[in-house]
């Protein structure tokens, strides 16, 4: 998986109110942990946690993230 793929599967997730797991993703840790820092800093996530036991990450789409999504499902 791609990191743009991971970046969009996470928003959809988000988007239906999911809180995506690094379970659910064959991806490393370092790119789950990677991809969510990308997301928070672009603006696209907001009010992140890490959970550090079972990698939840507990978050909220922003306008912006919508916006992200739109464009790529194009």
């Amino acid at each position: 998986m791609s990191k743009e793929e991971l970046r969009l599967s996470i928003l959809r997730e988000l988007k239906v109110g999911k809180q995506p797991r690094h379970e659910e993703y064959d991806v490393t840790e370092e790119l789950w942990n990677s991809t969510a820092s990308f997301l928070n800093n672009e603006g696209y996530i907001k009010n992140i946690t890490i959970s550090r036991n079972t990698k939840y990450m507990f978050t909220e789409l922003t306008e912006k993230g919508e916006e992200y999504l739109r464009e790529k499902s194009l």
